[in-house]
């Protein structure tokens, strides 16, 4: 389960930095289309999107009445779902000043980071108590990195349709 949670957090952080190191700066802060986040802004907000997950993993627990894993399928089909349009909750919305890529790649690199070492430290079949996922309920930890991948790799392929609008 941790190995195979491990892997996924490599691949998954090495694909969001790799789409995010092909914009040039200029390309970095510009809306690509009307609606839409800059890259920058999509970065900012996955990484808003992970802040105080490791955290959450010290806070309320309980063991699981139920199989860890239970709400992943549910999670992956809602946030790899590409045609379904998503509003972002406020807390989470991305910040409208321009950011630099070294910056934000030093950022996803460290949030990487703490998130490995929280898969190894953690029992991941527990429930976190202290946040609920609209839709979802509360989520056991294996739950709450499984969203981590899933949501970033729905904004690898939103960064990834930006790159194409950019470069065609």
């Amino acid at each position: 389960m941790k190995e195979k949670a491990l892997k996924q957090l490599d691949n998954t952080s090495q694909q969001l930095l790799n789409v995010l190191s092909g914009f040039s700066p200029a390309q970095l802060n510009t809306v690509p289309f009307e609606g839409s986040w800059t890259p920058a802004q999509v970065a900012d907000h996955i990484l808003k999107s992970q802040s105080g997950v490791p955290e959450l993993f010290d806070g309320s627990i309980m063991p699981a009445d139920r199989l860890p894993d239970q709400k992943i399928q549910a999670l992956r089909e809602l946030f790899l779902n590409f045609s379904y349009k998503m509003k972002s909750p406020d807390f989470i919305l991305p910040t409208n000043n321009n950011l630099e890529k070294n910056a934000l790649i030093d950022q996803i690199k460290e949030k990487s980071k703490q998130i490995e070492e929280a898969i190894i430290k953690y029992d991941l079949t527990e429930i976190c108590l202290d946040f609920e996922l609209p839709g979802f309920g509360t989520l056991t930890r294996l739950e709450l990195i499984y969203f981590i991948f899933f949501h970033t790799q729905r904004h690898i392929y939103q960064l990834e349709t930006i790159y194409q609008k950019f470069n065609n």
